[in-house]
């Protein structure tokens, strides 16, 4: 039940191929899918190689 209850990375409004990911498009809710916080800069400085939608899990496999 924890592992299924911990937040998690999402997108925090729609996010277009080809945006640069920032710090104020994350933000961390209850998922199933997405990044856990501490993985997070990962992502951050990537670019987005498909469009996400809000509250879309984030994941490195998203990103360029």
């Amino acid at each position: 039940y924890r592992e299924v209850s911990r937040k998690k990375a999402v997108a925090k409004r729609n996010i277009e191929a080809g945006e640069k990911m920032t710090r104020d498009l994350v933000t961390f809710k209850r998922s199933d899918s997405g990044l856990p916080p501490g993985d997070i800069d990962l992502i951050i400085g990537r670019v987005a190689n498909k469009p996400l939608s809000e509250n879309d899990g984030l994941s490195t496999e998203h990103f360029i």
